[in-house]
């Protein structure tokens, strides 16, 4: 019911794809006019995206906020490997947003409440298979979260706040060249395609500290979301499965190798799938009246939430195949440091000028690489454009490039031997569009 009622509020606010990332499988930040600065946000948010980037930052203004958003991003994936050298299919990705914030209550609280993607997968591929032939390869993945928040006003200087909500995401994976990674079928090749969905509760803290009247300092802390996803998976046995089972003593003629000839077996499941929590601080430094800049500093804790992917399979529908098995996806992401620079002028009393820059190592290991998961860009640059149209109404516009990165496995995949000595670049046009209106 509750999941139904997530999907109602995206068919309610447009059209959604799901988001490719450039920190991990997460967003950078929220807001066309922090993504045209470097995505510089910690500090520097001025409206009610704050309640995802920073609920400390919602007292920046004694004012309340209304804030659409929109973001279309255009990436450019490469996969390559001894039978294949593959571009991805055009995809465009869409990714709306939508919040608000109040005014003032009693001097000293301010509400809101947010709807934000946060982050996901989108690839698909046309790869030559050694067992199968051509075949589609294809990850959809959406994790988006709807963020209640409050902020308190403690004094002139300092405001802090919380956010907390419900996170959910929604899956759809297929992989002709999947490998299981344990149980007495460990290194057998099926072919996957899941279907599954969740949702989990999460939380955000935040703080913005005005030093003197020109510098402030923020801090946050994401809460990790723990989500335990449901659905089905249909599994095709490969003629290597087949000969395994003949060497183990079973003859062709077998009613076993005549059912697994048959094609496949469907099971439910569940994956257990953690988004990590994270910290940064940020600052933002006004110049004069006309100019700021900010910069972050963030950690995200990759190394605890992507370590394996525990998959859970359930009621299966084939006799003469396993009812259950156990597998775990390795993944083994390392912690990210990313880094945010960016800064504003203020032309006329109406147009303002933006960019940045932003860089954060890709947390993918080599050997865990692999096209449905090649979350690698690493150099971002921005550039933005607002426009006040009246007093109360400004439109903003971003775009960032996030620079083509190459990444390569010289040897063995933990993840498939179809992914042995490969290699994957990954780059990402997207741009933005948000509007603000003040009351």
């Amino acid at each position: 019911m509750k999941q139904k009622f997530i999907i109602c509020i995206i068919c309610i606010i447009g059209f959604y794809s799901t988001g490719y990332c450039i920190n991990g499988v997460l967003l950078d930040g929220q807001g066309a006019r922090c993504g045209g600065m470097g995505s510089a946000n910690i500090a520097a948010t001025d409206d009610s995206t704050g309640i995802i980037n920073n609920p400390g930052t919602l007292f920046v203004h004694d004012h309340g906020n209304m804030d659409l958003g929109f973001a279309i991003a255009y990436p450019s994936l490469n996969f390559k490997n001894a039978l294949n050298n593959k571009n991805g299919e055009s995809v465009i990705i869409s990714s709306p947003s939508a919040s608000f914030t109040t005014k003032p209550y009693n001097e000293r609280f301010k509400f809101g409440i947010g709807f934000f993607p946060m982050g996901g997968l989108g690839a698909e591929y046309r790869l030559l298979n050694p067992i199968y032939g051509e075949q589609v390869y294809k990850v959809d993945m959406l994790f988006v979260k709807l963020m209640p928040a409050v902020a308190y006003k403690v004094n002139d200087d300092l405001s802090i706040g919380i956010s907390a909500g419900i996170g959910y995401q929604d899956l759809r994976f297929k992989d002709p060249s999947y490998e299981l990674h344990s149980g007495y079928l460990k290194g057998a090749p099926v072919a996957i395609d899941i279907q599954a969905d969740g949702m989990d509760y999460c939380y955000n803290l935040g703080a913005v500290y005005r030093v003197n009247d020109n510098l402030k300092v923020g801090v946050v802390y994401k809460s990790e979301t723990k989500i335990e996803l449901s659905g089905v998976v249909n599994g095709s046995i490969t003629p290597v499965i087949q000969n395994m089972l003949t060497l183990s003593g079973m003859s062709p003629g077998d009613a076993a190798i005549a059912a697994i000839a048959s094609g496949s077996a469907k099971y439910d499941i569940d994956i257990d799938f953690t988004f990590p929590q994270s910290f940064g601080i940020g600052l933002a430094y006004q110049v004069n009246d006309d100019f700021l800049m900010a910069a972050d500093i963030e950690w995200i804790n990759w190394s605890d939430a992507f370590d394996k992917i525990p998959f859970g399979y359930l009621k299966g529908n084939n006799p003469y195949l396993p009812p259950t098995l156990a597998d775990a996806l390795p993944v083994n992401f390392d912690d990210q440091y990313v880094f945010r620079i960016g800064a504003e002028y203020k032309t006329t009393e109406k147009l303002t000028l933006r960019c940045g820059l932003n860089y954060g190592k890709s947390p993918v290991p080599d050997n865990t690489l692999f096209p449905l998961m090649a979350t690698i860009v690493e150099t971002s640059g921005t550039i933005g454009i607002g426009y006040k149209y009246f007093d109360n109404i400004v439109m903003d516009l971003g775009y960032q490039r996030s620079f083509q990165n190459k990444q390569s496995i010289a040897g063995e995949s933990l993840v498939s031997s179809g992914y042995d000595n490969s290699s994957c670049s990954v780059a990402v046009d997207t741009f933005f569009i948000g509007l603000t209106v003040v009351y």
